[in-house]
């Protein structure tokens, strides 16, 4: 009698524990020929909470933010904790605009030159890293 009454209260506290961790799925995007492994963010919620609240980002890893149409992306850092990268993409999938080492806490908006459809956040200094410029081709795998 005891098992029939545990199973569902096991089953209930799996369900609170993925809800409160956040699983995220991931995907692979390729820029010229480094892999990064990002998380995808494209409802207006996933967008607004972004990499807020998270004390780090491996290298190779980042968040891509997804819009429906072209525009000027305005970002800023309010209540990320760590440094970033930021460059926006356009629909052609291809580099248009890049900030680099964005201040953790800055309110202040990034506000690019270009229209983008893509956001891609990565860990501060990625783009030296890797050497990233305006033009770079992005493929989502």
């Amino acid at each position: 009698m005891r098992r029939h009454l545990l199973l569902p209260i096991f089953s209930l506290l799996l369900s609170f524990s993925s809800i409160s961790y956040g699983e995220h799925k991931t995907h692979h995007l390729l820029i010229n020929k480094t892999n990064f492994t990002i998380e995808i963010a494209k409802t207006p919620e996933e967008r607004r909470n972004g990499l807020m609240f998270r004390e780090t980002l491996a290298d190779h890893h980042g968040m891509l933010f997804l819009f429906d149409q072209d525009d000027i992306h305005s970002f800023w850092m309010h209540n990320t904790l760590i440094s970033l990268d930021i460059i926006w993409i356009g629909a052609n999938k291809k580099i248009v605009y890049i900030h680099e080492n964005a201040k953790p806490f800055d309110d202040t908006p990034l506000t690019p030159s270009q229209k983008s459809r893509f956001v891609l956040e990565v860990p501060a200094g990625t783009v030296k890293k890797y050497h990233l410029v305006i033009n770079d081709k992005i493929t989502l795998q």
